[in-house]
C-alpha cells in the first residue's frame, strides 16, 4: 500500500509542475456568466503568475463551488443555472469550508485530493484481493496515465465518484450488500451515472444468493440508488417547477447531438474515443465478470444516448474495470504503445485544461 501512496504523490507533483509550466500569461477562460455569479473564484482561477492551485479551477469547478456557496438556482430568462451539479460533492465542499476559514476553493481541492489517494488505495486493494493474476500496482498506473486523469486532482467530482464506485464493487464482492447499496446511493448523488451501479449490484447479489436472495431484506438497500437519483430530479420539480430542467440546462451549456458542424477533427476524435470504450466493453463482457461488462454497458450508454461526444473521455476515466483490460494487454509491445499514447494525450489535455481550453 505504501507504494500506491508514493506513486500517487509523485504523479501529483509531476502533473502539477507540468500544468503550472503550461500556464501562459493569456488564459482562454471566457465564462462571463460565472465570472459575475462567482467573481472571487473566477479572479482566483484567472490570476496571472505561478499559482498551482488556480490551475485546478476550470469549467465545472466554478459551478460546483458556486453551488456549495449559495445552493441551487435556475434563471430561465438568462439561461443561467447550476442544477446540473449533482449535490454530494458541493455538499462536502460546503460542510468542510467552515473548517478552512470559509475557503471554498481550498475545500474543493482538498476533497478531490483526499479521494484521489483513497481511489488509488482501494483500486490497489481490490486488484490484490479479487484479481491476483494482475500485478496490483499495474491498474493504478494505467489509471494515473489515462488521458483525462488530471481531472482526478481538479475541483471536479471525478475522484469522489471513482472512490465510491470501486468501494461499491469491493463491498459487494465481500458480500456486504447493505453497505454497498448505501455507498451506491451516495454515488447516485455524485454523478448521474451513479444510478448504473444498480445493475452490477443486482448481478453480484444474484451470483451470491440466487433468485431466492430477494427473499432476504439485504437487497432493499439497493432502492437507495434510484431514490437518490430520481430524488434529485424531484427536487428540481418541487423547487423550480419541472423535473426536466437538468436536460434543458445541458443544452444551454452546448451538449447537443454530434454533427459535422462541430468540425470533422473533433467528430473523428469523438468516434475514436467511443470505439475505445466499446472495445473495452467487449473485452469486459468476454473475459471478465458479467457485472463489469454490464456496468461498462450502462456507463457508456448514458453519454452515447445523448448523441454527444462531449466529455466522453472524462466519463470513461471513472469506469475502473477499464484498467483491468489495459493491465491485461497480452502483447508487451501493445501495452507500451498504449502507455506512450496515453501519456502524450494526458500532457495535451493538461495543457488544454490549465490554459482554459476544453479538455476531455
Amino acid at each position: 500500500m505504501k507504494k500506491v501512496f508514493i506513486l500517487t504523490f509523485v504523479w501529483l507533483i509531476v502533473v502539477n509542475i507540468f500544468g503550472v509550466v503550461q500556464v501562459h500569461q493569456e488564459q482562454n477562460i471566457r465564462l462571463e456568466a460565472i465570472s459575475i455569479a462567482e467573481p472571487e473564484t473566477y479572479r482566483y482561477a484567472t490570476r496571472l503568475g505561478w499559482n498551482p492551485l488556480a490551475t485546478h479551477i476550470r469549467f465545472d469547478s466554478f459551478w460546483f463551488i458556486h453551488t456549495a456557496r449559495i445552493g441551487y438556482f435556475f434563471n430561465e430568462e438568462e439561461q443561467f443555472s447550476n442544477i446540473t451539479s449533482f449535490p454530494l460533492y458541493p455538499a462536502l465542499i460546503a460542510l468542510s469550508a467552515p473548517l478552512l476559514g470559509g475557503n471554498f476553493i481550498i475545500s474543493a481541492l482538498i476533497i478531490s485530493l483526499f479521494f484521489l489517494f483513497a481511489s488509488t488505495a482501494v483500486l490497489y486493494k481490490y486488484t490484490q484481493k479479487f484479481h491476483p493474476e494482475i500485478p496490483p500496482l499495474r491498474p493504478v498506473i494505467f489509471l494515473l496515465i489515462f488521458p483525462t486523469a488530471f481531472f482526478l486532482n481538479a475541483a471536479y467530482a471525478e475522484s469522489l465518484f471513482l472512490f465510491l464506485s470501486i468501494t461499491v464493487f469491493y463491498l459487494a464482492r465481500n458480500k456486504y450488500f447493505v453497505r454497498a447499496g448505501f455507498i451506491a446511493g451516495l454515488a447516485a448523488l455524485t454523478r448521474p451515472q451513479g444510478v448504473v451501479l444498480l445493475v452490477p449490484l443486482i448481478v453480484e447479489y444474484v451470483a451470491t444468493f440466487g433468485a431466492a436472495g430477494f427473499k432476504k431484506p439485504q437487497w432493499l438497500s439497493f432502492l437507495l440508488i434510484p431514490a437518490a437519483f430520481f430524488g434529485f430530479f424531484l427536487f428540481h420539480w418541487q423547487k423550480f417547477g419541472s423535473p426536466w430542467l437538468f436536460f434543458r440546462v445541458h443544452e444551454w451549456f452546448g451538449r447537443h447531438p454530434v454533427t459535422l458542424a462541430d468540425g470533422p477533427f473533433w467528430t473523428i476524435i469523438g468516434v475514436i474515443i467511443a470505439l475505445f470504450g466499446l472495445a473495452c466493453m467487449y473485452f469486459l463482457l468476454r473475459r471478465f465478470r458479467l457485472s463489469y461488462g454490464l456496468y461498462m454497458v450502462g456507463m457508456l450508454a448514458m453519454p452515447l444516448a445523448s448523441r454527444s461526444f462531449m466529455s466522453l473521455s472524462r466519463f470513461l476515466l471513472v469506469i475502473f474495470p477499464i484498467y483491468f483490460v489495459l493491465a491485461t494487454i497480452r502483447h508487451v509491445e501493445a501495452r507500451y504503445m498504449w502507455i506512450l499514447v496515453s501519456l502524450v494525450l494526458l500532457l495535451v489535455n493538461i495543457t488544454f485544461f490549465v490554459q482554459g481550453y476544453w479538455a476531455g
